[in-house]
């Protein structure tokens, strides 16, 4: 494929140049992305037909390099003793009395059900103020606090980079963002990273993505199971290096956390840096997320599992880093990293072990790497699963110390969950910790016994030391599981997670569980994946309420206004709400008194219908700020005020002004008239984005156009759209769209026959969520303007080689539409490149019969005779002329003096 290949040598010259690359955010809309998937299932919906894989195509699973021995002078932290402690060491860590049970899930729902074309789904998820995110391979779904599905995204539109996997989501309460990151998973030397920053609280509104490729001056290689964590100062991105295959040490990537936030770009060497190590620093490293107080601040922590049995002992590592981007330093040697120890070994490499009811054939468990881990209260809690023996795998918890100095690192607490069960199995944990040190472990469970399912374990602040409550199965099982397209390894986890809930402590965690298979065949097995939300009794209170969900305004674009404001109340508290104020705050001005809302039976954690508030407002166009509020639940003081407050942001759409022209004869792209791209594909190069941009290389009339360069687009099937502003159509019947289109096919040897690009003309009635066709529709010989083939990248030299072209949009009134946004989307099929310029819109009237009175001239206010002759302008902006007009009068007569006499109503022309 010459062009294919023209791109990867190019790609190769600038490889030096790229090390020091600065990496440009790209702005998108959730909703927006999630809309255009619903709109073409020909691209996004799941291939029936396509071979079935292992969704990271890294050789299967590359385990841990092995054990890693105790370097010399390497300090080692031990159990602090407590009087709970078992006297004998080896002993399991477990209570003398019956376990109290966990809590059972104040409520559970699904997060998606395996579509069924790739293994592992990688579980992650993450909770806001308002939103739970569901994030594996498959996709990126936002549920409602309840479980209601939001909107879905295919995890590579979300992504924005090809073959997506290892999805990483969490949320930040010091910014009330969220932050994911995913690698290209191809197995390709030089795959690139994804790291995307929510521009508000908000997931269904705007998000910006970084993309980046792994380059060091170590040279090339495949970057493999990214963790993400992040602290104050900076969102940490590791992962372990495989150039040309083999393991050759981790890495960390430090971003800068403010220039994320502000959405500004980051160069490494400025204001990102990466930091390699080689394979004696061990594998896997985990980013310890930072929640709250740090005791030493400016100081961030890395976690890894060391070795399972070092002269009987279990080691897991815990590093530093310190210093300042771009010269931040990994601490990998004392007094910098410590080593915390269990005086009871594990296997690391815990190999495919796990056994399930009916099923003779086991699970792959993969190895003991941490990849989970909170810093709580100045305190790091993780788990990990390990190998116990030959038939069991169990959860294994920490505790550290992280203040500095000589207690860095030593053993708070130490626990396992399901150790010294045979045939039992408990794998790929997450950890959840709030700031009243309730600690919620979630975790596949199954045995010889039972299916495979998910579950949780739970301890208060109040619960033994280095023990958890009784497991909690919350979701069982529905049928075998034994999935592997041929690979010879049932591939599970790869990991999963909980979360802490920033609006009331809760803790939930995302689990897996084997749904109800759809055939006999293995590969007809099927994973889920689902959610449970423990409330702790140290986080509830009598009266504590919140917003549930703001309905309107939605956050992003805006089309309609006034807006009428309406929101769900949600109940937090112990008792049923009854009654709630509600405040509102535009743009930091208060729209009046809080209003009482009254008439509610809201149970505990339950959810109130939407309740409209007053007043309405208008707003200018541009972006504004919305903030809702609680208080007075139940006519007392809220007990919990954190969660009270709800901010969204939203933009209203500006007007545009009828009739239009735009020829893209200065900058800015898009126009600063409210005109934008919508780019679902997102960046495939370079940190660019091919899709509409402006060009000076042609033009009609010129000196620019926007074009699409569908040549240098190395993936078939990306659709791209350039809209306008919104249009008031209230006022109008019909809306005229002309302009300037060039296109010529391309045709080469790497191509079996010309591409069909084309190009389509669609309007939005809702400020581009929905888009809809009009009669304009063209592609590949259709939309040619220059006659027969070329095998260059297409210009038009000459006015001859442009068409104009016409659509109308007629009888809106009949259509109800009060606004509509005009899209012209391209679409790719590896072929050339398509040109736009000259746009011109117009409204007209396309009534077939329409006469306007558009003037009285005869008769004058004022008579001063009894006969007069009646004229009048008309219009007839119909399509139909008609030579028969029928006149209707109606009179209406004020006498300003008493009748004398008999009076005659005055003859009329017509």
């Amino acid at each position: 494929m010459t062009k294919f290949y023209f791109f990867v040598g190019l790609c190769f010259v600038l490889a030096p140049i790229c090390k020091a690359q600065t990496v440009t955010p790209e702005q998108f809309n959730f909703k927006q992305l999630a809309q255009f998937e619903a709109d073409h299932p020909e691209m996004f919906g799941i291939c029936k037909t396509c071979p079935k894989k292992e969704e990271e195509n890294d050789n299967g699973w590359r385990e841990l390099a092995n054990d890693m021995p105790l370097p010399p002078g390497a300090i080692i932290t031990k159990q602090v003793q407590d009087n709970l402690r078992p006297a004998t060491p080896l002993s399991p860590l477990s209570p003398n009395t019956p376990l109290s049970p966990s809590p059972a899930p104040n409520q559970t729902f699904v997060g998606h059900v395996d579509p069924g074309n790739g293994i592992p789904p990688d579980t992650h998820g993450a909770v806001g103020p308002n939103h739970v995110v569901t994030a594996t391979n498959d996709f990126v779904r936002i549920h409602t606090k309840t479980g209601a599905v939001i909107s879905t995204v295919s995890i590579t539109t979300f992504a924005g980079v090809p073959n997506t996997c290892d999805p990483y989501i969490k949320y930040d309460q010091v910014s009330n963002r969220w932050f994911y990151s995913a690698i290209d998973c191809s197995g390709n030397n030089g795959n690139r990273v994804a790291v995307l920053v929510s521009q508000t609280s908000d997931p269904t509104a705007n998000w910006f993505r970084y993309t980046f490729a792994p380059n060091v001056p170590s040279g090339a290689f495949f970057l493999d199971h990214p963790y993400l964590g992040f602290d104050d100062r900076w969102v940490v991105v590791s992962g372990r290096k495989f150039p040309s295959g083999g393991f050759s040490g981790p890495i960390l990537f430090l971003l800068d956390k403010a220039k994320l936030l502000a959405s500004q770009p980051v160069s490494f060497g400025v204001d990102a840096q990466a930091i390699e190590k080689t394979a004696a620093d061990g594998d896997a490293p985990l980013p310890v997320t930072v929640y709250g107080i740090n005791p030493s601040p400016g100081t961030f922590y890395v976690l890894q599992n060391w070795n399972g049995n070092s002269g009987g002992n279990g080691l897991i590592r815990l590093s530093t880093v310190t210093g300042n981007i771009p010269n931040a330093v990994w601490n990998t040697s004392a007094p910098g990293a410590v080593f915390p120890s269990s005086p009871q070994p594990w296997t690391s490499a815990t190999g495919n072990v796990a056994e399930q009811a009916g099923e003779t054939r086991r699970l792959a468990t993969n190895d003991a790497r941490i990849s989970t881990g909170v810093m709580v209260n100045g305190n790091i809690w993780c788990a990990h699963h390990i190998g116990v023996s030959a038939s069991n795998v169990a959860v294994q918890w920490w505790q550290l110390n992280g203040t500095p100095g000589a207690p860095f690192g030593s053993v708070l607490q130490r626990g396992r969950i399901g150790a010294g069960l045979n045939n039992n199995y408990r794998y790929f944990p997450g950890i959840a910790v709030n700031s009243n040190e309730d600690v919620m472990v979630g975790y596949t469970v199954s045995s010889s016994t039972s299916k495979v399912s998910c579950g949780y374990s739970f301890r208060s602040n109040t619960t033994a030391p280095n023990t958890m409550d009784d497991e909690v199965v919350y979701k069982v099982g529905l049928s075998t599981y034994y999935k592997d397209f041929g690979g010879g390894r049932a591939r599970w986890g790869d990991y999963s997670h909980s979360a802490l809930d920033p609006s009331d402590g809760s803790l939930w965690t995302i689990q897996e569980y084997a749904d109800q298979r759809l055939g006999t065949a293995d590969d007809d097995s099927r994973y889920g994946v689902w959610w449970a939300q423990v409330i702790p009794a140290s986080s509830l209170f009598q009266r504590d309420a919140t917003i549930g969900a703001v309905i309107e305004p939605a956050s992003g674009l805006l089309c309609k206004i006034p807006v009428t404001p309406a929101i769900a109340i949600r109940n937090l508290g112990t008792d049923t709400l009854r009654s709630v104020e509600v405040g509102m705050i535009l743009d930091n001005v208060s729209l009046g008194a809080p209003v009482t809302i009254t008439g509610l039976a809201v149970p505990t954690f339950g959810t109130s219908a939407p309740v409209g508030l007053t007043p309405s407002f208008s707003v200018t166009s541009g972006t504004h700020t919305f903030k809702v509020f609680t208080k007075n639940p139940n006519g007392g003081l809220d007990l919990r005020t954190a969660n009270d407050t709800t901010t969204l942001t939203f933009t209203v759409a500006p007007e545009l002004t009828l009739p239009y022209t735009e020829n893209f004869s200065s900058l800015p792209f898009p126009p600063a008239n409210g005109s934008a791209v919508i780019n679902p594909d997102g960046p495939v190069a370079a940190n660019t984005g091919i899709t509409w941009a402006r060009t000076t290389l042609a033009g009609r009339p010129g000196p620019a156009a926007i074009r699409v360069a569908c040549f240098d687009y190395q993936t078939v099937g990306q659709r791209d759209i350039y809209r306008t502003p919104k249009i008031n159509t209230s006022i109008l019947d019909s809306v005229a769209i002309t302009f300037n289109v060039a296109y010529q096919q391309y045709f080469g040897t790497d191509v079996p026959a010309p591409p069909n690009d084309s190009l389509r003309v669609m309007y939005s009635p809702d400020c581009g969520v929905t888009w809809f066709p009009t009669s304009y529709a063209k592609g590949g010989a259709g939309l040619v303007t220059v006659a027969g083939t070329t095998g260059n990248s297409f210009v038009p030299a000459n006015a001859g080689q442009w068409r104009t072209e016409r659509v109308v949009l007629k009888d809106l009134c009949s259509k109800n539409l009060s606004t509509v946004m005009i899209g012209f989307e391209a679409y790719n099929d590896f072929g050339n490149n398509i040109y736009v310029d000259s746009i011109n819109i117009a409204g007209f009237t396309s009534a077939s019969r329409n006469a306007i009175m558009k003037s009285i001239n005869q008769p004058l206010p004022a008579l001063c005779a009894q006969d007069y002759t009646l004229r009048s302008v008309l219009a007839m902006p119909g399509w139909i002329r008609s030579g028969h007009l029928r006149l209707t009068t109606n009179w209406t007569m004020e006498l300003l003096a008493p009748l004398t006499g008999p009076e005659t109503l005055p003859s009329v022309e017509k």
